[in-house]
């Protein structure tokens, strides 16, 4: 998968699945390999079946949720990066991107409050500042949003 050989990938985790069909990595493991392919219901089957077999695999979770994300199923995503944060509170990226699905549904106030969330996680996290400057903006607080443009600006130089 590393060499960008998904379908190889996608034969190995199946043969990985064979031996083990509980190995929950397995499962997750294809599923990148599906979504890369652009299967993204395969991706789908394969981030729940390992979720099914370790209800705590925030991974699974939060890559799940980015898949239904990207789908533009809001509320499925929203629940699978709410569950991600149970399980590992202090994930930022799982933050964002729930900051992000309920920016997709209009919720800006919420989606601030997630980027926010993933700031105070990760200081360093510039995805997180810009996209909470365009929410600022969005809700006319425009010294907010400059303020949150050149926080991420400045991130993203050395």
């Amino acid at each position: 998968m590393a060499k960008g050989e998904n379908a190889s990938a996608v034969a190995d985790y199946g043969k990985a699945i064979e031996i083990n069909p509980t190995l929950a990595s397995a499962y997750r493991n294809r599923a990148v390999a599906y979504r890369a392919e652009g299967e993204v219901d395969r991706a789908i089957a394969d981030y729940t079946q390992a979720i099914e077999i370790d209800p705590r695999h925030a991974n699974a979770f939060s890559s799940r949720g980015s898949v239904f994300e990207a789908k533009g199923d809001h509320d499925r995503a929203i629940a699978d990066f709410t569950k991600a944060i149970e399980i590992t509170p202090r994930n930022a990226d799982a933050f964002y991107h729930r900051g992000l699905a309920h920016r997709a549904k209009g919720k800006i106030d919420q989606a601030i409050v997630d980027y926010t969330k993933a700031i105070e996680i990760d200081p360093q996290h510039a995805a997180a500042y810009n996209s909470r400057s365009n929410a600022f903006e969005a809700r006319g607080e425009i010294d907010r949003a400059i303020a949150d443009h050149k926080k991420a600006i400045a991130i993203k130089r050395p």
